[in-house]
């Protein structure tokens, strides 16, 4: 069916950016974004296409950045070792003692400021990319995008704001302060710990007789890995960002159409948006806008801090078969609209079938959110009921 446009404009709130390297960047992303014309004409396809294109491009120089990285770092080492000699340091008040090279140290420092600064750069044109082949910025003046525009920014520069705080949702409210640090602290170390296990295995396999020269270069494949899934992180970010637009805006008018009188689904709205916040665990700008648009849209004022009723679930299995569905479309939406369903929305979605709040299947859902993903929307999905449509529905 024809895709629908919300006759509603989100008011703009004011974003600064936070140093001088982000505004360096938001100049750099102007110019980049200025000097490209945008085609909102392109079809599904072709913007799939181009898309995949630019994500295979920067995933491949990212990875070629880590691993010219440590190359760089390691081989002069190798070939002119009298410029690396190291001095025994005591450590105070232990027996042990430590070599420090400064002038290693030092170089160190150089090449990973170089890596950043081009892996920046490359983020920054990924973004851009991306923007234009969504039509941004739009037929109106720059300046007026500039909010838009530093939100893209931050999340291309992976430092994007936990927005929820603005509305009052936290992610982790179900959470125990053990289990909130525990995650924490896989995302901190996962990079160090895999590098170290890496080398763990190379002594191991290659026994006594393991180089340093091997054992040093085996970090090559780790840190070319974790260049490009960073990379890969940030462009999924900003692609699903941008796909967002048009998804919120239209759920957002066929919710309003169906429910703007309606107190029983009003009601739960901010509850529908926090147990989706607190079933994925996670943030994402997608979550932000989403949740943002619908509070705007039924005029709910958004709270310094919101708190799930206790007996959310169960109002929502006692509630009338219509509110019952629509609020059901709108947690399987909130939980997709991210590009993926992850294990715990798996396990949520059951949930939800078996209190029969949502009857449809699984094959349905995930059917939708591929063709969502691949540039079409969910709109069988929210103007049909599941008994009516069926995963071979044409978008």
């Amino acid at each position: 069916m024809p895709k629908k446009k919300a006759n509603i404009t989100l008011r703009k709130f004011p974003q600064n950016l936070g140093d001088f390297t982000d505004d360096a960047a938001f100049a750099y992303f102007k110019r980049l974004t200025q000097g490209h014309k945008s085609d909102v004409r392109l079809s599904p396809r072709e913007r799939s296409q181009r898309l995949d294109a630019l994500r295979r491009r920067t995933i491949l120089l990212s990875a070629l950045y880590g691993a010219l990285g440590v190359l760089l770092l390691y081989i002069p080492q190798y070939m002119f070792p009298e410029f690396f000699k190291g001095k025994d340091f005591a450590i105070p008040f232990t027996k042990f003692s430590v070599e420090i090279s400064w002038t290693e140290f030092f170089y160190g420092i150089v090449l990973v400021a170089i890596e950043i600064y081009l892996l920046t750069l490359l983020d920054i044109k990924a973004v851009s990319g991306v923007a234009v082949l969504f039509g941004f910025p739009p037929d109106q003046p720059f300046d007026a995008m500039d909010t838009e525009g530093k939100e893209l920014i931050y999340i291309g520069l992976g430092k994007e704001k936990k927005k929820f705080s603005e509305i009052g949702i936290n992610p982790f409210q179900k959470m125990s302060k053990a289990g909130m640090f525990a995650l924490l602290l896989f995302f901190r170390f996962k990079a160090f710990a895999s590098n170290f296990v890496f080398r763990i295995l190379v002594k191991r396999i290659l026994g006594r007789f393991a180089l340093r020269e091997v054992v040093d270069l085996a970090a090559v494949p780790i840190y070319a890995f974790w260049n490009a899934y960073a990379s890969a992180v940030v462009f999924r970010k900003i692609k699903m960002r941008m796909m967002t637009d048009d998804m919120m805006r239209t759920s957002g008018l066929l919710f309003y159409q169906r429910f703007s009188h309606n107190g029983e689904f009003k009601s739960l709205i901010y509850d529908s948006l926090e147990y989706i916040a607190i079933t994925k665990k996670t943030y994402h700008a997608t979550d932000y806008i989403y949740a943002k648009h619908l509070l705007t849209m039924f005029g709910i004022p958004p709270k310094a801090e919101h708190q799930i009723s206790e007996n959310y679930f169960e109002k929502l299995v006692a509630a009338s078969p219509d509110v019952r569905e629509g609020i059901g479309q709108l947690l399987i939406i909130g939980f997709v609209i991210d590009g993926k369903i992850g294990t715990l929305e798996h396990r949520i979605i059951h949930k939800l079938q078996e209190a029969g709040v949502i009857d449809y299947n699984f094959e349905q859902i995930a059917h939708s959110t591929r063709l969502y993903v691949s540039g079409h929307g969910f709109y069988d999905f929210l103007t049909t009921n599941s008994k009516q449509w069926t995963v071979n529905s044409e978008q």
